[in-house]
């Protein structure tokens, strides 16, 4: 499960240096898997869930946009 905030060109608003850097690690790892297994013709699919309402990242539960973790799971 990834994260925009992995995203290096879409940072506005820093922070979160450990997240970030995991999340910008998984893109990356992701996208070498991809083009490594591409002749074995699997797939890569990095998912971005929107804003969840979780302890991960607590000012998530005042966004309206926010959901319940089984919500994003179903819409998924």
């Amino acid at each position: 499960m990834s994260s925009r905030v992995g995203s290096v060109g879409d940072n506005a608003s820093g922070g979160s240096y450990a997240y970030r850097a995991s999340k910008a690690a998984l893109n990356s790892i992701s996208k070498s898997m991809a083009m490594d297994l591409k002749e074995s013709k699997v797939i890569m699919v990095v998912m971005h869930p929107g804003y969840i309402k979780t302890g991960i990242i607590p000012r998530n539960h005042d966004l309206p946009e926010a959901v319940e973790p089984e919500e994003a799971a179903s819409k998924l």
